[in-house]
């Protein structure tokens, strides 16, 4: 009899573990469509990279960037992606991060793009950057339209200073 009931217990316990175990697998599955669902409602570049800069998480904007998909970039040193000195930048700007558990926010160039980037560390319970969340704006149509502003309001005060002739300007009601 307690041979019996010894098994119906561990049968029991077994039973309630495998329904743990389905529980916790579903829970992490619906964990990881939330994260891609928002990493992909965006339309900038973002990634989730470890203090070695091992890609964890890359949306399809950021692997679009690069030619590839976010499985093909999934697991790769993020800065074999970039020419040495950019690479080069982003690891000090990184670690200036991690130094300062705050983030950090920069402008760069890559391939004739302009992007607004920002580095948030991401903490251990310790308060130690072990990750990283990196969010990458392509600016280049905005910078290009405030340098074509600056250039036509340029040329508009150079023709207005060197007038010999009173000019003035007005709106459509006077």
């Amino acid at each position: 009899a307690w041979r019996y009931q010894t098994m119906v217990k561990l049968n029991r316990q077994l039973t309630n573990n495998v329904k743990k175990r389905k529980q916790l697998e579903n829970a992490l599955r619906e964990s990881r469509e939330l994260l891609r669902a928002v990493f992909d409602t965006t339309h900038d570049s973002v990634f989730l990279l470890d203090v070695e800069g091992i890609i964890l998480a890359i949306n399809n904007v950021a692997a679009g960037r690069f030619d590839k998909s976010p499985k093909e970039l999934f697991g790769m040193d993020v800065y074999s992606l970039f020419t040495p000195n950019l690479a080069a930048a982003r690891k000090k700007k990184l670690r200036e991060a991690a130094h300062t558990t705050e983030p950090v926010c920069f402008t760069d160039e890559r391939a004739g793009r302009i992007y607004d980037n920002t580095i948030y560390p991401i903490l251990d319970s310790e308060g130690n950057a072990f990750q990283f969340a990196i969010f990458a704006k392509d600016i280049t149509e905005r910078k290009l339209a405030e340098e074509a502003l600056q250039k036509t309001t340029s040329i508009l005060q150079a023709i207005f200073e060197g007038a010999i002739d009173a000019l003035y300007a007005k709106d459509l009601k006077g």
